[in-house]
């Protein structure tokens, strides 16, 4: 965990980046954006902002090659859900799980 001002700081940064991100996603439709846009891309941001302050560019290049690979992770694993319920032979839970 880190000091009093660090934590401080990622409430400050994470507070603000949900904001400008759930602002952008307002402007989208549909309005599930929102909850898109104010999640994953602010805490990433932050995270990366934090990790180059803290760590130099090479440590946050890859903290950014793992978000990116996890990107790619979910895209495969939505893919997957998205196929196993379609055929609607299996219960949602059962597909989420196998996924």
């Amino acid at each position: 965990m880190g000091t009093t001002a660090e934590i401080a700081l990622r409430f400050a940064l994470g507070g603000i980046a949900v904001s400008v991100f759930s602002a952008l996603g307002e402007i989208f439709q549909p309005k599930t954006f929102a909850g898109m846009f104010g999640a994953a891309p602010s805490v990433a941001l932050a995270t990366l902002g934090l990790a180059f302050a803290d760590h130099g560019a090479a440590y946050a290049a890859d903290e950014c090659r793992s978000m990116m690979i996890g990107g790619v992770g979910l895209v495969v694993y939505t893919t997957a859900c998205a196929a196993l319920i379609t055929r609607r032979l299996i219960p949602v839970w059962l597909a989420a799980g196998a996924a």
